[in-house]
């Protein structure tokens, strides 16, 4: 995991260890319980014209990677083999989703910003 940026953990030889090592993963809230507004992420900016929908979702999403990703380590290292795969697999959808949001992103921002630029004449070009 050090090779590609991960923190060594105390403890990584005990994970390494075959054993009934069963905890459960537990740094995520369960998502029923997150209301629209009631996480925030000071990464993500509260604008006027990214208010509701996907935009709430996103915030949603980035706050709880964020309160997960300082206590996962730790929890991963006491966890189960079967956890810590299950885990390895439910990240890789997840960036794979998020690679996905990022291309529609950018065809948005591409296609928004030749409107732009059409709508502003020959001038702006």
């Amino acid at each position: 995991m050090e090779a590609i940026g991960g923190r060594s953990v105390g403890n990584a030889g005990r994970a390494a260890m075959p054993g009934p090592r069963t905890n459960p993963l537990r740094s995520v809230r369960d998502p029923g319980t997150c209301a629209p507004g009631q996480l925030s992420s000071t990464a993500v900016a509260d604008t006027s014209s990214s208010n509701g929908g996907a935009f709430d979702c996103l915030r949603q999403c980035l706050a709880l990677a964020e309160t997960t990703a300082d206590s996962v380590p730790d929890e991963l290292a006491l966890t189960s083999f079967r956890n810590a795969a299950d885990f390895a697999d439910l990240t890789e959808e997840l960036s794979r989703r998020t690679e996905h949001l990022q291309l529609l992103a950018a065809a948005a921002v591409e296609r928004t910003r030749t409107e732009a630029v059409n709508a502003a004449g020959p001038a702006a070009k």
